[in-house]
């Protein structure tokens, strides 16, 4: 198993924020493996992610097609 982390306190030249230039085109996934979705610090980190872009929910979803 894979776990990215970032740490505020760690500078990391590499990394940097791109302002969008126009609405997403395509909706938020986040994939979990099967055998990871009763893993504690998994489930924890899924209801973390939901709660934290819950208030971004409208401006992620992407417009309707045509």
């Amino acid at each position: 198993m894979f776990t990215a982390c970032l740490d505020a306190g760690v500078p990391l030249p590499w990394l940097r924020a791109v302002a969008a230039k126009a609405p997403p085109e395509h909706g938020l996934w986040l994939g979990v493996h099967r055998d990871a979705r009763a893993v504690p610090r998994v489930k924890a980190l899924v209801a973390f992610l939901v709660d934290a872009l819950a208030p971004l929910r409208r401006a992620l979803r992407p417009p309707p097609v045509r």
